[in-house]
């Protein structure tokens, strides 16, 4: 591009800037950049162009309705964006897991061949202000289950009903243990609060670009600690505002298990058929109704109501929902003790900054049920 823009200088005999003057300005001043295609790309469409001239009438109704799908989400997430921008009391989210982020992160040839520290990053992309939240924590504070995700939701879900939000959308995958939503209306009042879950393989959201720019923000530093992961994200964007960072730890994630517990029926509908929570694909919570949640299968279906007190009380709603008392500090801390063996070998061979042994050093260990161990 830069070599095109010289051309036509020199031909118009126009003043140039130099090859940095340019750059520069493509990235901040226009706040430009290239799309780079997604690595995980969707295998539905993926395998439709390899059946190409043998796919059957099923095949091309599947695909064909995966596509009505993939555009019908975006046209809901485009309507919810602008409803956000036009009211004082709505507002709409994405929220996405990114990638581990492994520390020590750096260019050393050892880190790829040891166990390192997990931390843990849930991006939460506001579309009312176009704010981002990011919620970590290392894998010692907590893991990445339903309990974290919940927490983060949680505490992204009080700083919007402290700015007067009402009615609440939020966008995701179809991650298992992101839809604990219930909990968090009936806590904060809400009028209503509505996940949908994308069209799987087309789950592109915001988050993805606050991914990669916290990706390219590490690209070539060192990261000895998950205070300086924390310091790296909060610098990362530099265009506009700052990616607002909450370091979360074992001493504030909620149980949410005595939520659950208290939960009477999440599989029969009002009408006796079974729910399907595969095919789920937006829960509606309303503060009129707060004894029930309102699931749809189909994205242009009917809701379906399930009353969570059906097995004590067969029928009708109205019912209030149950208290739950905020449970704190319920995850086990700790890492599996052959990980802590490896970064305590960094340590020793002058990979890791002597600076840092104390934490290492420090760190518990506990079970090895969490994945973190590698890349990937």
């Amino acid at each position: 591009m830069y070599k095109l823009y010289s051309t036509q200088c020199d031909k118009k005999g126009l003043e140039k800037v130099s090859a940095d003057k340019y750059r520069k300005m493509f990235d901040y001043d226009f706040n430009l950049g290239f799309h780079r295609p997604k690595k995980d790309q969707c295998e539905i469409c993926i395998a439709h162009r390899n059946r190409q001239g043998f796919s059957t009438d099923e095949d091309n109704q599947v695909y064909e309705s995966h596509l009505k799908n993939k555009v019908m989400t975006r046209e809901m997430k485009d309507k919810a964006k602008l409803d956000a921008c036009n009211s004082q009391t709505n507002t709409a989210c994405a929220f996405d897991m990114q990638q581990i982020l492994l520390c020590p992160h750096g260019q050393s040839s050892s880190f790829f061949y040891k166990r390192r520290l997990g931390v843990y990053n849930l991006t939460v992309y506001d579309y009312k202000k176009g704010d981002a939240y990011c919620f970590m924590w290392p894998e010692s504070e907590g893991r990445r289950g339903s309990y974290e995700v919940a927490t983060c939701l949680f505490k992204y879900i009080e700083v919007q009903t402290r700015q007067g939000v009402k009615d609440i959308i939020m966008f995701s995958d179809n991650c298992a243990g992101q839809n604990r939503n219930r909990f968090a209306r009936a806590h904060f009042h809400l009028n209503s609060l509505t996940h949908v879950f994308l069209e799987k393989g087309h789950t592109e959201t915001e988050n993805d670009s606050v991914h990669a720019t916290i990706e390219r923000k590490v690209r070539n530093i060192q990261i000895y600690s998950p205070e300086q992961w924390l310091t790296a994200v909060r610098t990362a964007r530099v265009s506009i505002r700052p990616y607002v960072v909450t370091e979360m730890t074992r001493s504030n994630i909620i149980d949410f298990k005595g939520m659950a517990l208290k939960v009477r029926n999440l599989t029969i509908d009002d009408n006796g058929g079974k729910i399907s929570w595969s095919k789920v694909r937006q829960v509606l919570v309303k503060a009129d109704d707060p004894s029930a949640i309102h699931i749809k299968t189909c994205y242009d279906g009917q809701p379906q109501r399930l009353d969570l007190n059906r097995r004590k009380r067969v029928s009708g709603g109205g019912g209030d929902a149950p208290s739950m008392e905020l449970l704190k500090g319920i995850t086990k801390p700790g890492m599996p003790e052959l990980k802590k063996r490896d970064l305590l070998a960094l340590c020793n061979s002058g990979q890791i900054s002597a600076s840092y042994r104390a934490f290492y050093e420090s760190l518990p260990i506990g079970d090895e049920a969490d994945d973190s161990a590698t890349e990937d």
